[in-house]
């Protein structure tokens, strides 16, 4: 069997005109998930930065939830953007290091990787007692709360 070599070129110059070259760029992924304490829930924010930049939020449902970047191969910035009455309690991906200091988790994604990240977050306890005073008159009380631990509070009363 004899080919037209002529043609056969021709067609693949045209193939790769029309298609360009066939090369596929890799892609990483970078899996966030949001878990709370006490099955509180919310939105929370996650800025990947980087190689490139991208901004997701998580919303929880029964304190998780889940979201997934793709990213370029490259080194990476985690961070969450911590609501204000929340706590930071952990955080943890496959590899790279936290700084918990400003909430940021430093990965690297490779070619057709994914690394999972877990952030742990639960929100701040609130005391807040009110003492009334009949006499109007503002003083030191004495607080017992558990395990025998005292705990000294002044109550100015505004007349």
């Amino acid at each position: 069997m004899k080919f037209n070599t002529k043609k056969i070129i021709l067609l693949i110059c045209l193939t790769v005109l029309a298609f360009g070259p066939f090369s596929a760029k890799a892609s990483g992924y970078l899996n966030v998930i949001k878990n709370t304490t006490r099955n509180v829930d919310g939105t929370f924010s996650f800025k990947v930065s980087g190689t490139e930049s991208s901004d997701k939020n998580i919303t929880t449902s029964n304190g998780i939830g889940q979201t997934s970047f793709t990213l370029n191969p490259g080194a990476y910035n985690l961070t969450e953007n911590l609501l204000d009455g929340w706590n930071l309690d952990e955080a943890y991906c496959d590899n790279g290091t936290f700084n918990n200091n400003h909430s940021v988790y430093n990965i690297t994604v490779t070619d057709n990787e994914t690394v999972n990240c877990v952030f742990v977050g639960s929100p701040k306890a609130v005391l807040q007692i009110t003492k009334y005073s009949t006499d109007g008159i503002y003083g030191v009380f004495n607080l017992k709360l558990l395990r025998q631990l005292y705990y000294l509070f002044l109550i100015i009363l505004k007349i």
